[in-house]
């Protein structure tokens, strides 16, 4: 209200013009609608314009909202609820992003065709050119008010993006570190069982080995250093796949049960090397046919299996499944070392790890659980991770459509 007040008087608007306003009201009353006609009428021959004011009814509500506003003109009544109006015009065109040039040459074509009224409805000539001096006032006020709640709906937008940008630009610039220690420590990771590749291959051309089973274990070592490369180098191709959406899956109908004693005839054979018990608890259940890519599902499996074992330095990891509402779930629960509430979100997240050197601990990429995130929900799934905290073991869950005709049989 201070600012309409210092407007007012800038404008030396005073109570005579009220008065006068008011004396206008049941002259310029009846000439309203034609106005409202002729300002519509031009909004065809704006381009901009028109592509925001293009719907009939938008235009017909818009011509009723400009009646009322020329009606507020004339009732010498300037308040606090007459400059918010004003403000809140102000604010819409802002929204609906017209340009504020179309709202001043609006003003123009109101301006000059209340001249045209008083000029041909009031004979008395001093009263005749008072009103039109008032009525330029109003519409100069009101203009003023209009363009003051664009400039500061303007800025406050103008602040809400620059604050998304910065945003944007801190987020960047941190997955940019956390890029580049990802990058470094997987460096790491493909040096160490490379070396180790290169080391055992060198003791046996260098014919260090005194026997052939010596060659044989340096050999078998230089081996499973080479499968678990592999292992890391694939992940690092899915997560880049990932990264360029172009992770390739083929869906379609498949059974389960097949698939889970692959990977259940993969993993039991880590899990005795670790003394923990690797429990099948699916047999109770006939497993339904499932829809998604079978090899897809098939790592994602051996992914979060793979996982819990590894993790689980002694006692068991039960694996189930149960139907759930269209879906089957699967269910790994394990009584390994646990994960800390606060860092369980971030196991899904590319280029994250909780703790780096769990990885060089137990081996891997760290990459299981996003790779595994993003395969479950192209397949129409989804996958959540549990754990209670550090010692008290971990419980991951996902889903998989089951096949429509199995559903409607």
């Amino acid at each position: 209200m201070e600012n309409f007040l210092e407007i007012q008087r800038y404008i030396n608007f005073t109570e005579q013009d009220v008065a006068i306003l008011k004396r206008l009201a049941p002259i310029m009353q009846p000439h309203l609608p034609k106005m409202a006609e002729r300002f519509y009428s031009e909004i065809p021959k704006h381009p901009e314009a028109f592509k925001v004011f293009r719907e009939p009814e938008q235009i017909d509500r818009l011509r009723r909202s400009l009646q009322r506003w020329g009606t507020e003109l004339f009732t010498g009544v300037y308040d606090e609820k007459y400059v918010q109006q004003r403000y809140q015009i102000g604010h819409i065109h802002v929204q609906i992003h017209l340009p504020q040039k179309y709202v001043i040459s609006a003003m123009a074509l109101v301006r000059e065709y209340f001249h045209q009224v008083i000029n041909q409805e009031i004979d008395d000539a001093p009263f005749r050119m008072q009103a039109n001096i008032s009525m330029d006032k109003i519409l100069d006020i009101d203009l003023n008010l209009m363009c003051e709640a664009y400039f500061s709906t303007s800025m406050q937008a103008l602040r809400e993006i620059n604050q998304q940008l910065e945003e944007a630009n801190r987020r960047l610039h941190e997955a940019s570190e956390v890029k580049s220690e990802f990058l470094a420590r997987t460096s790491h990771e493909l040096r160490t069982p490379l070396s180790s590749i290169l080391g055992f291959i060198r003791l046996v051309v260098d014919g260090v080995c005194q026997t052939r089973e010596e060659e044989m274990d340096l050999l078998n070592d230089a081996f499973q250093a080479a499968e678990h490369l592999l292992s890391i180098v694939n992940d690092l191709l899915d997560v880049a796949r990932i990264e360029a959406g172009k992770l390739e899956m083929q869906p379609r109908p498949f059974e389960v049960r097949p698939i889970l004693r692959q990977v259940f005839a993969l993993t039991t054979l880590q899990a005795e090397q670790k003394s923990v018990q690797l429990k099948d608890g699916t047999d109770p259940i006939k497993l339904p046919r499932v829809w998604g890519d079978p090899e897809r599902f098939k790592q994602v499996l051996i992914n979060i299996i793979g996982n819990a074992v590894k993790f689980t330095d002694h006692g068991q990891v039960m694996v189930s499944t149960r139907l759930d509402d269209g879906y089957l779930q699967f269910e790994v629960k394990d009584t390994g070392i646990g994960i800390a509430k606060e860092k369980q979100a971030e196991l899904f997240e590319k280029f994250k790890q909780v703790d780096t050197s769990l990885t060089r601990r137990y081996g891997g990429s760290g990459l299981g659980l996003v790779i595994s995130k993003h395969l479950v929900e192209r397949m129409g799934g989804k996958i959540e991770l549990h754990s209670e905290g550090l010692g008290f073991g971990t419980t991951v869950t996902f889903t998989i459509p089951i096949h429509p005709k199995y559903l409607d049989s």
